[in-house]
């Protein structure tokens, strides 16, 4: 017995195309094909390892440690240099591996050795609101590097001080030379 407002619909057919269901398998088979083809070239086995590689990059260490030059540098300080350059490799990466599969696999293995070696500082960055930030500034289009530094300098809340900037903005420039580099020395194939 159907209540005042109710409508009947036992008779309401749903409609599904047979072709939305054979194109939904074409793409999983042709992503199966495309993931096949990229383990077969290694070109899967370089993505893990360059994520790995860049998951050991951190400010006490080269070529990072040269740019910052301090050694007495505040541990917050610290903390966003490393946030920053979690980002810009996570960026670079994206930018440098046009193929979805590639860049996952790359970001997510830099990700797990992340947790994996310091997991109170993946906990940390896992909230996303300093990338919230940089993506921001990457949207501005033109000065990225500047704008990242002054992003950088707001998070270390140092905001207006040109040092801090400047610092920020290296980073970024050091690091986004370092991924591509990086990525051209394991020589992904086409």
């Amino acid at each position: 017995m159907l209540n005042k407002g109710q409508h009947d619909d036992s008779d309401v057919k749903i409609f599904t195309s047979s072709a939305s269901v054979d194109n939904e398998a074409d793409d999983f088979i042709l992503i199966a094909e495309q993931l096949e083809a990229q383990r077969a070239n290694g070109n899967i086995d370089k993505a893990k390892l360059l994520g790995e590689k860049l998951a050991l990059l951190t400010p006490e260490n080269e070529p990072v440690k040269s740019l910052i030059g301090k050694t007495d540098i505040a541990p917050n300080i610290l903390y966003q240099i490393r946030v920053l350059m979690v980002f810009a490799m996570h960026t670079t990466i994206h930018n440098s591996l046009h193929l979805p599969m590639l860049y996952s696999t790359a970001v997510n293995s830099m990700y797990d050795k992340l947790i994996k070696n310091s997991p109170g500082f993946y906990d940390n960055i896992s909230d996303g609101v300093a990338f919230t930030f940089y993506s921001l500034a990457l949207r501005k289009g033109f000065d990225t590097q500047q704008h990242i530094g002054e992003r950088f300098a707001m998070l270390c809340s140092k905001e207006g001080n040109q040092e801090v900037v400047e610092l920020g903005a290296s980073i970024y420039k050091l690091i986004t030379e370092k991924v591509v580099e990086e990525i051209s020395g394991l020589k992904f194939a086409e």
